[in-house]
Order: C-alpha cells, then structure tokens, then sequence
C-alpha cells in the first residue's frame, strides 16, 4: 500500500487547506517525506497524538473550571445564608451596626463628661479642681479616640475569652 501522499489529498483527508497542512509541518513539527510530500499514516499518528494532547489539555481546564465553579457556588451559598441572617435579624448590616456604635460612643462621651462636676462636688472642689478634672476627662477622651480600631476589637476578644472560661467555670 502506498502511504506517501500529496498536500491536496492530505489537506481533504485532514478536511483542512493546504496552507494548514504546510503550517503543521513547517511550524508544529508534523512528519513531512520531501516537497509537498507526506507519509499519510506517520501524518495520521502525528494528528492523533496533537487531538490527545489537546483533549487532555481541555480535561485538565474542565477540572480547574468545576473546581472554579463549586468554589463560586460554596460562596454563593455562604453569602444566601448570610444575607439569610440579616433577614431573620440575627445578624446586623454594617450601617446599622455603625450607627448604633456611633450612638452609643456619643452616650459615653456625654456620660464620661458628666463626671466632672459631680467628681468635683464629691470632693469639695473648687473651680480650679473642676478644670483638672476636665482637663483628664479631655486627655483621656483624646486618648481613646486616637488608638486604632484593631486594639478595641482584641480587647473585645480578650474580653469574651475571660467571660467563656467564667462561664465554664460556673457550669
């Protein structure tokens, strides 16, 4: 059987032009005899091994892709019951959470600065005591609005951490 064949019947059993066909041989390495000249089954083997690397390749991208896609609907799903949450109250969205936190800092201002008078009475202070008072009320207030938000939310930790072992303890 004769297995050396030209470009064009190469091309029409490949179903592809001619100019396909010269550019896997010149480009892509596929097996070529002399000019315009190819072993049709060296050729055929050559175009089984690129498909199969191809499909293998293709394989591999549909794994990372189904893994892409249960990670989309693992977080899809996190952000339903999430959003399930604030629905049911059980959780608050960040404005509101922000505004409570907004209030209730300006109630213990308010409360923190009431101190002074009443310290101030206690004592039998006069005016210049009530300024001191006033003046470590303002230094102590400034202290606090100046430390980073992460050290609240650690002290908060730490603070539940204490209250989980007291209850422990008193189970």
């Amino acid at each position: 059987m004769q297995t050396i064949v030209d470009v064009e019947f190469l091309a029409g059993f490949f179903e592809k032009t001619v100019r396909t066909v010269q550019l896997w041989a010149k480009v892509e390495g596929m097996p070529k005899e002399d000019a315009g000249k190819y072993d049709i089954i060296k050729c055929a083997k050559w175009r089984i091994g690129k498909l199969e690397e191809k499909i293998a390749e293709l394989e591999k991208g549909d794994v990372t892709l189904y893994k892409l896609q249960q990670e989309y609907q693992k977080l899809r799903n996190e952000e339903k019951a999430l959003d399930l949450e604030v629905k049911k109250r059980n959780l608050l969205d960040r404005e509101t959470v922000e505004l409570v936190n907004s209030v209730f800092l300006k109630l213990i201002v308010r409360n923190i600065k009431a101190l002074a008078p009443r310290l101030n009475k206690k004592i039998n202070g006069n005016s210049k005591t009530l300024a001191v008072i006033n003046d470590e009320i303002d230094e102590l207030l400034k202290s606090i609005s100046n430390t980073p938000i992460n050290y609240f939310e650690n002290e908060i930790e730490d603070i539940s951490s204490v209250e989980e072992q007291e209850n422990e303890i008193t189970e």
